[in-house]
């Protein structure tokens, strides 16, 4: 399981640095090239170039959260919660007299 939870945060990491990559890209150099090109340039690039830019940064928050969730699941089964159950969050932080969740 450490290895696992070892090998999903350097995905994260990953991820988080790609995704920071992305967006820097995207406002510096995006934004000094669309300033120095013609308007008919600029319009190609923009129906060309942008929602490719846009579909790989989608994908690469995507990626970033289910690193994450990922992460979170795997820290919750190895505290002994095998879940998102709701009685489970219940049990663990109501006295033990007031838990009566069949």
């Amino acid at each position: 399981m450490e290895f696992t939870l070892f090998m999903l945060r350097w995905l994260h990491f990953l991820a988080v640095l790609r995704g920071l990559e992305f967006f820097t890209i995207s406002i510096l150099f995006r934004r000094r090239f669309f300033a120095e090109t013609e308007a008919a340039v600029r319009m190609g690039a923009i129906q060309k170039l942008v929602p490719r830019a846009l579909w790989w940064f989608r994908w690469g928050a995507m990626f970033t959260f289910l690193a994450g969730i990922s992460m979170y699941i795997a820290k919750m089964s190895e505290m002994g919660r095998g879940g998102f159950s709701i009685h489970h969050l219940m049990a663990s932080s109501l006295p033990s007299a007031a838990c009566s969740v069949p």
